[in-house]
């Protein structure tokens, strides 16, 4: 299995989310959706190798923090290795407690799924992902979104679910 590859860390932000939350910012995405505002993101190979050691590292940062709100997964897709991020997440749980936003361009229903599934991901691992209570919210950016439409501010349409 490939190692999870992370592009950024935002220990501390308010504009991944509700409240004061830990984002992480992963490489990787196959959507290619028209006006994405992360195009760097794309290739799976940028960014730093996320180690057992580094997932820990993580892990710690977050629960030494009592202010946080949660952790938002975005990036790129963090769905593009689901079974990498399934493995993460029940560290991020286990470690923190804390809850979980994934910023994902697949909807919930392709999430849980059975195949056929979608080309580049196993629906079964992300189903299994979003069962084990690891990520409680899907928000995906539909293409017809255009951040130049100000009849459609902030995460006006994204849908959040599980």
């Amino acid at each position: 299995m490939e190692l999870l590859r992370i592009i950024g860390i935002y220990p501390e932000t308010i504009s991944d989310g509700y409240g004061l939350r830990y984002a992480i910012y992963f490489a990787g995405c196959a959507h290619r959706c028209p006006g994405c505002h992360n195009p760097e993101s794309h290739d799976p190979r940028r960014g730093e190798p996320l180690t057992v050691e580094r997932a820990e590292t993580i892990c710690a940062a977050i629960a030494a923090n009592p202010i946080l709100d949660g952790v938002t997964l975005s990036g790129g897709d963090p769905l593009l290795q689901p079974e990498a991020m399934a493995a993460f997440l029940r560290l991020v749980k286990e470690r923190t407690g804390q809850n979980v936003w994934c910023y994902t361009g697949y909807t919930l229903e392709e999430c849980l799924a059975d195949p056929p599934g979608v080309p580049s991901v196993d629906r079964h691992a992300g189903r299994r992902t979003l069962r084990r209570g690891a990520a409680r919210s899907v928000a995906r950016f539909p293409g017809e979104f255009q951040p130049a439409d100000h009849r459609r501010r902030g995460l006006a349409p994204v849908r959040i679910g599980v």
